[in-house]
């Protein structure tokens, strides 16, 4: 990825968090794996960063930020995600995991579930 593209999307996301009274934007790679492109993203990341003191940010890979969606505590730490357009999901790929996000209960929830339909009375 071009630096110059880089450097765009990522303004993007941190020029959206300040409009927004947002004041955290997760940047999500692969740069583990995909070093020259991914690790690069993180580069200009971290120097655009600099010009928005106001905006926290960090930076998770994307697998183990997938993971972390489905789990409603969790994903309540995001607000603003930007990742390299090699990682833009197709609407409907979208869609499904925005489903199964709404759809996820947090376990203690559903431990009192199972809990109150125990305490039922069988008839």
């Amino acid at each position: 990825m071009q630096h110059r593209r880089a450097e765009r999307i990522i303004r993007l996301a941190f020029d959206y968090a300040k409009k927004n009274a947002l004041n955290k934007v997760t940047v999500v790679t692969k740069a583990n794996v995909v070093k020259a492109t991914d690790g690069k993203f993180l580069e200009v990341a971290a120097a655009v960063a600099k010009e928005y003191p106001e905006v926290e940010w960090d930076d998770w890979f994307i697998d183990i930020l997938a993971a972390k969606l489905i789990d409603p505590a969790r994903r309540a730490q995001f607000q603003v995600l930007v990742l390299p357009p090699m990682f833009v999901l197709s609407r409907a790929t979208a869609e499904k995991i925005l489903e199964i996000v709404t759809k996820a209960k947090p376990k203690a929830e559903e431990e009192q579930e199972q809990e109150e339909v125990s305490e039922e009375p069988v008839s």
